[in-house]
């Protein structure tokens, strides 16, 4: 197979997963004849033009390297139109010709273009640890949307500024997916996982929430992640996001349930 699709980990593990697999840093491919890079311009999507492209410089010899090597980066952003165009050439894969894609998972392709695609799946990145002090602050965050209703969770986001951005926005989910295990945990008296050993207070009381609610909520977390790093709409998808938390049965007053 020529085709090869690289997804898991962050935009920057998949990338270096590319160099390894090449045996070069993308930087020293800049000027190369045989190396093809497509990405999205700002602001865009890779659209047909840019694949057809693509296919007129892959149905040339390589000039200096044994195989032309096309890279497709981010491969989410290819448009319904550029997808459909560029099933012809995984297809029909030239014999000196390595194409690579890139995408943080195989949703977000026609499953015609996973399928002509050895898969190399990387491991989820590595998650931060969370002082003590931090993991109180979004459990009380976690503690108040729950109770809140979409437009006063959005709203006490913003007062935190949390939706300021994609960085704040991918990064807090990432801490509010390891709050939301240890609640899962808590509700099972298993002991904390984590460094500090923290057991707090407030992950305790939202422990008495069925388990299956925050495993609901851990399943929206990381699908809205996944939409972020996809590079959709930051204040869209945590509206969404918001939206799609089921509102807590229990009553919260002056921090507790």
């Amino acid at each position: 197979m020529q085709s090869f699709l690289t997804i898991g980990s962050d935009e920057k593990g998949r990338l270096q997963e590319v160099e390894k697999f090449i045996g070069k840093k993308l930087s020293s491919l800049k000027n190369n004849p045989d190396f093809i890079l497509l990405e999205k311009e700002e602001g865009s999507s890779i659209g047909i033009a840019e694949v057809r492209l693509l296919q007129e410089k892959l149905s040339l010899k390589p000039f200096r390297e044994s195989k032309k090597i096309a890279l497709i980066k981010e491969a989410q952003d290819l448009t319904t139109e550029a997808q459909n165009a560029l099933l012809k050439t995984l297809e029909e894969p030239n014999a000196t010709t390595l194409i690579i894609l890139t995408s943080p998972d195989t949703f977000w392709l026609f499953p015609t273009i996973v399928s002509r695609c050895q898969i190399v799946r990387l491991p989820a990145k590595s998650e931060t640890a969370i002082e003590e002090k931090e993991f109180q602050n979004i459990s009380e965050i976690l503690y108040k949307l729950l109770a809140a209703t979409p437009a006063k969770r959005f709203k006490l986001l913003e007062e935190e500024g949390i939706v300021k951005d994609r960085e704040s926005a991918t990064k807090w989910l990432d801490k509010l997916s390891l709050v939301t295990r240890q609640i899962i945990l808590t509700s099972y008296n298993v002991p904390s996982l984590s460094e500090t050993d923290q057991k707090p207070d407030i992950s305790k009381a939202l422990s008495k929430q069925p388990a299956g609610y925050f495993f609901y909520i851990l399943q929206i977390i990381n699908k809205y992640k996944k939409y972020l790093e996809a590079n959709c709409n930051v204040k869209l998808t945590m509206e969404v996001f918001l939206t799609k938390i089921p509102r807590s049965t229990r009553k919260y007053t002056s921090g507790v349930f």
